[in-house]
């Protein structure tokens, strides 16, 4: 569930709630002197952070004592 953030037409606070998508317009109609708050999701894409050697080589071990693995080993090159 996403966190949106409001502002308040009447004295000018932003506040910040927690609800599904489908709640959001029921909770607008019984909140009419909020606006929502237009802002960037926050998406977090891949951290740089690779396995070390050690699970590296583990993951060759098995694929190669398996005759038919189909361990995914391309990020290991």
């Amino acid at each position: 569930m996403p966190l949106y953030t409001f502002y308040n037409k009447d004295n000018g606070e932003e506040t910040q709630e927690f609800m599904s998508y489908t709640k959001l317009d029921e909770y607008l109609n019984e909140n009419p002197h909020l606006n929502v708050m237009p802002c960037a999701p926050k998406i977090i894409s891949g951290t740089g952070l690779k396995p070390n050697n050690n699970f590296n080589d583990r993951l060759k071990d098995i694929k190669n004592s398996h005759y038919q693995s189909t361990i995914n080993t391309f990020w290991l090159r």
